[in-house]
């Protein structure tokens, strides 16, 4: 009997592991470059364009849509954040 509780905890611990590495690795691959170069190196243009697109193809809580031509004639990027899930992150950082 105690060897069945052995292989249990072991299995779960194991298991809590897997998804602990999947977690970290989902951070790191939602971290831009800023973050990635510990702060030391800040994105491009292109680069910050692409993240946020990415970002809104993956979450549906995320909208990309372009607001306007900046003077170097490039869009102008607007980011629009569901108001549900917004409220959500500002009820749990009080």
């Amino acid at each position: 009997m105690k060897n069945h509780y052995l292989f249990l905890f072991l299995w779960s611990l194991s298991l809590s592991g897997a998804v602990c590495a999947q977690k970290s690795q989902d951070s790191l691959l939602w971290q831009t470059k800023f973050e990635k170069s510990y702060f030391k190196e800040t994105t491009t243009y292109e680069e910050c364009i692409s993240f946020s697109k990415q970002l809104a193809t993956e979450s549906e809580l995320i909208h990309y849509q372009e607001m306007g031509k900046s003077p170097q004639n490039r869009p102008i990027p607007l980011l629009i954040v569901e108001y549900g899930y917004l409220s959500k992150i500002f009820a749990f950082a009080r």
